[in-house]
């Protein structure tokens, strides 16, 4: 069950004041120039020495998501839009998020896509100001577009996360890596998320990308940028809403993933709040 998931649970809040779309700078990898690499001294701190690669910030129109993206698919543009209140308090507590919000997400993914088993195995939050709060450490938003995985990342993350008795037992089974996006504090205004139409994505416009971090290494993709690309964002997001998007489909029928990224805004006011969200990985078993 994929198809027609956002009609019962969209949040249809459409303020006459937001505009049907803006033009805004995304960074997109020049596929050109040198090839991409980045490395982090910290959690989301590049070393200018280390990384290469060269990005520029593009000019493009990103929609309203409220009035062009109602009726969004997991199955056709990779990603939709989503109400969902979370009981948690305290999304700085590391504790209550994985015990609150993890069962949470967990029951949502479970009735969104009819899966036999969802693993929550990650999560991220993110805002302005980078560093510890709470019990969490807070990293910077991710403002070039991109996927999380590349294609042998996702296939060797699914092995790595779920036990190979469980993959023997369901041979043909769909796995869907899934991300969940919302903000911690809203109306969101500060460097908030846009997606891709994943139905406009050519290959030929994915970078693989290494990247190291002090904790691990791996790779992930970069976007070029394409004309046709067509890109969505929700205008003042509130805290009870939720992106959901793919960064890895097992599918051959569906699209593999969904680009992303945070940009700026600039309708946001002067004075507005910082950036506060937190992202949650899942691996769905379908």
């Amino acid at each position: 069950m994929m198809e027609g998931e956002t009609s019962m649970d969209y949040a249809p809040i459409d303020r006459p004041t937001d505009p049907d779309e803006i033009t805004v700078g995304l960074i997109f990898v020049d596929p050109e120039g040198e090839p991409p690499f980045l490395h982090l001294a910290k959690p989301s701190q590049p070393d200018p020495e280390l990384c290469r690669g060269k990005y520029d910030a593009i000019e493009v129109p990103v929609r309203n998501g409220r009035r062009f993206a109602r009726d969004a698919s997991l199955d056709r543009e990779g990603f939709l839009f989503f109400r969902h209140e979370s009981g948690v308090a305290d999304f700085y507590d590391a504790a209550e998020i994985r015990e609150a919000y993890y069962p949470e997400i967990e029951a949502l993914v479970k009735d969104l896509t009819g899966a036999h088993r969802v693993i929550v195995f990650d999560h991220t939050v993110r805002g302005t100001h980078a560093g510890p709060r709470g019990s969490v450490e807070v990293e910077l938003p991710s403002d070039t577009m991109h996927c999380d995985f590349t294609l042998p990342v996702a296939e060797e993350t699914v092995r790595q996360i779920v036990p190979p008795e469980e993959i023997e037992a369901r041979p043909g089974a769909r796995f869907l890596q899934l991300n969940l996006w919302r903000p911690i504090a809203g109306p969101l205004r500060t460097m908030p998320l846009t997606v891709c139409d994943a139905s406009t994505l050519r290959s030929r416009s994915f970078v693989p990308t290494p990247l190291v971090r002090p904790d691990f290494a791996s790779e992930y993709t970069t976007l070029a940028h394409d004309p046709a690309q067509r890109w969505y964002y929700l205008p003042g997001m509130t805290r009870d809403e939720v992106i959901i998007f793919k960064n890895y489909d097992s599918a051959p029928s569906s699209p593999c993933w969904t680009m992303h990224g945070a940009f700026t805004d600039p309708t946001a006011p002067a004075d507005a709040p910082p950036r506060e969200s937190i992202e949650v990985r899942v691996i769905a078993i379908v």
